[in-house]
């Protein structure tokens, strides 16, 4: 876009005169001038001056701000009027003295809860009225929200105005970033694609970031399609459930599960009560994570420990009670591989009553305690568990699962230099603890929580969250403190930040970086869509280059290998196991694969506003491929 011309005395559009210029986009410039008449500041959107516009988008662009100037609400910018000036069109409106809510978002970070809730609670009346009058505005977003001094919301920009029964519309103009899936797939558009702008924008004023980043157009809308949205409170812990609900339900990529118009969004937002100092928050949210825990801990003290595996029984019972190095090996090897050993062997070791100290290592557990309770330990599991872990085919499923994800873990990070094996598959293995404690001591609220993903398409941790109170990470963490696991293991349960990851500071952060990466592998792997998993595939590559290395080739090579062991495992352990969604994907992902042709062609946007495009979708897109461990365990649950 060329440069707008030098402001003077001398430049007027129509009756207005110019002073200086607000902002500029691909489209135009945004100036400050006075209505020489009126004696008032206005806002003009104008194109670039001198530039002759096209007649069609000119005559759009005057009709859909006379539309616009129909509106009258405190929480919608005014529309003055709209004209031509030397062949350009141009639109006047309020001046609000202030800032877009996309630079307040830049400037401060998330905002406070209360404060966001309020705020939002405006943006949302104001497009209530555009709404109600079955009006679509077409590009929320953050940039087209301002703030004045008085820190009203006002909706902006009303360049892609239109009626919800319009022919001949480009659905697909608009803000990428701020699309909504069925912008996609040929199917007409209403207000309910606001809906999902006004979820993306409240998870930014929550947050401080963005759903989807600004990568290739590709990559944008594979997210928008094929990916769920993260819940809010997993980038801000102050952010309630509610909240997390309320974003999670504008965000439905089914438009029929949405609030069906502003109005609805802003009355569910409305019953809500947030405190305003958001420690209250904080302490009620501490208090509900610590009533979870102790329901679990107390049902735990009145159902048997996870089973011992028969096959891992029968291998201890073989070795002789000699404590060579030999046998120390043999019997850490026969340990790792049984979940419910591992588990109980560093409980104990690490209790106080022990007193040993921070124990990380089967084989210095079971130096401290001798095989002879080591055997009269994995025996009385046997013996109470009896038959409970083959009962459920997804409790047989999770375990084999986290068996791989200690696997991958062990070698991912053996390949990087790191020799602490033992560390590194215990921390993989243990990442799934909290699902797996759920599956097994809470087996009626995991069933609940598996059917709100199954049916609703919920995230499995904004399912936990409605269903429990805290997430599996949450629960998980909590659990292995109460059991005095050592830090390292602790914070190997916690998901790791997002985005492309800083190398590893310490060793700690190392075996949270390769127990993060086993579990995110096992996530990926388990998408059904093939071009949707191996998309993520090279994601996962990508976000871990700069603390994991390895290419595609080494990656496939590592699962490959850790898949094998699972599998001679599985049969060895007389598990009723032959195959499991993650250990399916990943053989497929380890094959050769034939890259898909692109997903869309489009015009790249200008330099000058990269966020302003419009999509012409001239491929199918790939289907939605979603596939979670929890929706997996439910399809084998029932």
């Amino acid at each position: 876009m060329s440069a707008p011309q030098p402001i003077s005395e001398e430049l007027f559009i129509g009756k207005f005169r110019v002073l200086r210029v607000l902002g500029r986009g691909s489209e135009g410039v945004v100036y400050l001038a006075s209505d020489t008449k009126l004696d008032r500041e206005v806002a003009i959107k104008t194109s670039t001056l001198g530039q002759t516009a096209d007649p069609v988008l000119a005559d759009l662009l005057v009709s859909t701000a006379q539309t616009a100037s129909r509106l009258s609400h405190p929480n919608i910018v005014p529309v003055f009027e709209a004209g031509m000036h030397e062949g350009a069109p141009y639109v006047v409106f309020e001046y609000v003295e202030g800032r877009s809510l996309a630079q307040m978002i830049a400037a401060d970070g998330p905002m406070s809860i209360s404060r966001a809730v309020v705020m939002m609670s405006q943006i949302l009346a104001g497009i209530a009225q555009i709404h109600e009058r079955s009006l679509i505005h077409g590009d929320i977003k953050p940039a087209n929200i301002l703030v004045g001094a008085d820190d009203r919301a006002r909706v902006a920009d009303f360049g892609l105005l239109r009626h919800e029964q319009a022919t001949n519309v480009d659905h697909t103009s608009g803000t990428l970033r701020y699309m909504a899936p069925e912008c996609f797939d040929g199917t007409a558009t209403d207000c309910r694609r606001d809906v999902y702008a006004l979820g993306l924008v409240f998870f930014e004023m929550l947050t401080g970031q963005a759903v989807i980043d600004r990568g290739t157009m590709n990559t944008q809308i594979n997210r928008i399609i094929n990916e769920l949205p993260p819940l809010p409170s997993s980038h801000n812990p102050r952010v309630p459930r509610e909240l997390d609900e309320i974003v999670l339900k504008a965000l439905r990529k089914d438009q029929t599960r949405r609030f069906q118009n502003a109005a609805e969004m802003k009355r569910a937002l409305d019953r809500i009560r947030v405190a305003n100092d958001t420690q209250n928050h904080v302490q009620v949210r501490e208090a509900a994570v610590h009533s979870t825990v102790e329901f679990l801990l107390r049902r735990m003290a009145h159902k048997s420990d996870f089973p011992a595996l028969t096959s891992s029984v029968t291998n201890i019972n073989r070795i002789s009670g000699e404590m060579d190095a030999a046998s120390i090996q043999t019997l850490s090897d026969t340990v790792m591989r049984d979940f419910a050993l591992t588990q109980k062997l560093l409980r104990l070791v690490n209790s106080a009553s022990m007193g040993a100290g921070k124990v990380t290592k089967v084989s210095e557990a079971i130096t401290i305690l001798g095989v002879g309770q080591l055997r009269a330990m994995a025996t009385a599991m046997l013996l109470a568990g009896g038959a409970g872990g083959k009962k459920s085919p997804g409790i047989a499923v999770a375990l084999t699962d986290a068996f791989v994800a200690g696997l991958i873990s062990r070698n991912v990070g053996r390949a990087m230099g790191n020799t602490a094996v033992e560390e590194l598959f215990i921390c993989g293995m243990f990442s799934p603890l909290g699902e797996l404690l759920c599956l097994y001591y809470l087996g009626e609220e995991y069933t609940e929580i598996a059917r709100c993903v199954f049916e609703t398409g919920m995230q499995a941790d904004a399912a936990a969250r409605a269903v429990l109170g805290i997430s599996f990470e949450e629960l998980g963490m909590s659990v292995a403190r109460h059991w005095q696991f050592p830090p390292t293991i602790v914070k190997a349960l916690a998901p790791l930040p997002p985005g492309v990851l800083k190398p590893s500071s310490d060793s700690d952060e190392r075996m949270w970086q390769c127990a993060g990466y086993a579990r995110e592998l096992g996530t990926l792997a388990r998408l059904h869509d093939a071009d949707v998993r191996d998309g993520a595939f090279d994601a996962h590559i990508a976000r871990f280059a700069n603390c994991i290395p390895l290419d595609a080739a080494r990656v496939r090579e590592l699962m490959a290998r850790s898949v094998e062991t699972a599998r001679n495992y599985i049969a060895a352990a007389g598990l009723s196991v032959s195959q499991t969604a993650m250990l399916e994907g990943m053989r497929e992902l380890c094959k050769p694969r034939a890259r898909s042709a692109p997903v869309a062609a489009a015009k790249a946007a200008d330099e000058d506003d990269p966020d302003r495009t419009v999509i012409a979708v001239d491929t199918p897109l790939p289907p939605p491929g979603l596939a979670t461990r929890i929706g997996s365990a439910f399809r084998a649950l029932f």
